[in-house]
């Protein structure tokens, strides 16, 4: 009994050297007992996997493509509608709440609010509005405003990632002079604020626009690993962010787009035509790939057994 347990163990290990076990989690491959048809071969397992195949195929073919691209897209539009429509009636009541007070840290409350919309279509409709309001926060307490305007300046910096060394040289100088007081007229400071956050929203958008084309070409080339559902997702958000700019009303996107429309269209041509397979899935390497643990684990299985046999014999023994 001895000897057959050695010559079963050595068998395996010469097999597991060899890999002539074969894992059944292997991709591409199946364990049979013959060709199709004959005794150990599942028919009905091979169809199945065919027509799962296939239907795999269906869902990457140009017209589900299509489909897909043109839901990406009626998706971005109607939440661009709904963020202007229900931004425009934010503002009106912004606007609204703006005109009815006088207390400085309330209206400058309600003016913070309102620049997030800045940009936007409907915003830049309420320019002049805005602007008076800003012009009486002003009027309030000249000596605050000074200081609070320099801080607004410096977190739309930041925001947008901005450093101030990389504003251009005349709009450095702006920044100083407010910092330093040698504005006194509000109006003015209020025109040079509005210039610094223009520019620093621009270059804030074309940030994020890089971003996105960046990723983009990384989810096609394939360096970016993951599930395939995860990866499609991942490509639906790109082309998402992408088609933003093609129809947005944002002030800001629009130039942007204008700017870099070869770039966006070929990134979204690229992602809408591209397939995610088993390419882009991390690699398994090491002890734990399946043709690793499945040879082991048998060869742990036999050893045991060896074991329970052979003190199962010493016992009959002393017996």
């Amino acid at each position: 009994m001895n000897i057959l347990l050695e010559m079963v163990l050595v068998n395996l290990l010469k097999d597991l050297k060899i890999k002539s076990i074969v894992s059944p989690w292997q991709e591409g491959e199946k364990i049979t007992g013959g060709p199709s048809g004959s005794p150990g071969t599942n028919d009905s397992n091979t169809s199945d996997n065919g027509k799962k195949r296939k239907n795999d195929g269906d869902g990457d073919s140009p017209e589900a493509k299509r489909l897909r691209t043109e839901e990406v897209k009626n998706n971005v539009q109607q939440s661009i509608s709904q963020k202007n429509e229900e931004g425009s009636q934010k503002l009106n009541e912004l606007l609204n709440r703006a005109k009815g007070t006088n207390d400085y840290e309330e209206l400058k409350g309600i003016l913070q609010e309102i620049s997030k919309f800045e940009g936007e279509e409907f915003y830049v409709a309420h320019q002049n509005e805005v602007n008076k309001e800003r012009n009486k926060l002003g009027s309030l307490n000249e000596s605050k405003f000074r200081n609070d305007v320099v801080k607004e300046l410096e977190d739309k910096l930041a925001a947008n990632g901005i450093d101030e060394n990389k504003l251009s040289e005349e709009q450095r100088s702006k920044v100083n002079k407010l910092k330093n007081g040698e504005y006194t007229d509000i109006n003015k400071i209020n025109e040079v604020v509005n210039e610094i956050s223009e520019s620093a929203n621009k270059e804030g958008t074309k940030s994020r626009l890089n971003e996105l084309l960046a990723k983009a070409e990384a989810l096609v080339k394939g360096t970016i690993k993951g599930s395939i559902d995860s990866l499609k997702k991942q490509a639906k958000e790109v082309q998402e962010g992408l088609y933003s700019f093609v129809y947005d009303t944002n002030s800001y996107k629009k130039d942007v787009y204008q700017s870099n429309q070869e770039k966006i269209t070929s990134a979204l041509k690229e992602l809408e035509n591209h397939s995610f397979n088993n390419t882009n899935q991390p690699e398994k390497s090491g002890f734990f790939r399946p043709e690793v643990i499945v040879p082991v684990s048998l060869l742990v299985v036999l050893a045991v057994a060896a074991i329970v046999i052979v003190r199962r014999k010493k016992q009959a023994k002393v017996k």
